[in-house]
């Protein structure tokens, strides 16, 4: 009997690379962002990581892109959208990314908003939900002193 699981994984690489470049059109931007995969979403947007251009202040390293589409949809959005730019764009520490650019898009409900952000390695959900046997008390509150020390300055 044939196996059309490998036919099948194709058709779900291809849709999923579709659907990518449909979330993230960078607009006049696409000559210096290059969406590779898709990384996660949350309530406010959706992540994707992107290649940065050679060409483009950058020796072409790979960051994070966050967009949060319609933006200007409603008041509220819009307000929380700024505020976090706003606050990352002033904030340096070792226990929060360090926002690289930020760009806009129109999108048929408003304005996309695009957030650049070095890449980090990895992911709190992996490490917690990762590990094959619980996670030891000494990681664990190492883990939280990290996150209150992000969120002390902020």
């Amino acid at each position: 009997m044939p196996s059309y699981a490998p036919a099948f994984n194709r058709i779900l690489d291809d849709l999923a690379k579709r659907q990518l470049r449909l979330d993230f059109q960078f607009g006049t931007a696409s000559n210096i962002y290059e969406p590779l995969r898709s990384i996660g979403a949350g309530a406010f947007g959706i992540v994707a990581e992107a290649k940065v251009s050679n060409t483009y202040k950058s020796d072409g390293e790979n960051v994070a892109i966050k967009k949060i589409g319609h933006a200007s949809s409603t008041p509220t959005l819009a307000r929380r959208t700024l505020r976090e730019v706003r606050v990352l764009r002033y904030i340096r520490h070792p226990n929060i990314v360090v926002l690289k650019d930020v760009f806009r898009t129109s999108g048929s409900l408003g304005m996309n908003v695009f957030m650049v952000m070095e890449l980090m390695e990895g992911s709190l959900h992996n490490v917690i939900h990762g590990a094959e046997e619980p996670l030891e008390w000494d990681l664990i509150a190492h883990l939280l002193h990290q996150i209150l020390r992000g969120l002390r300055v902020c």
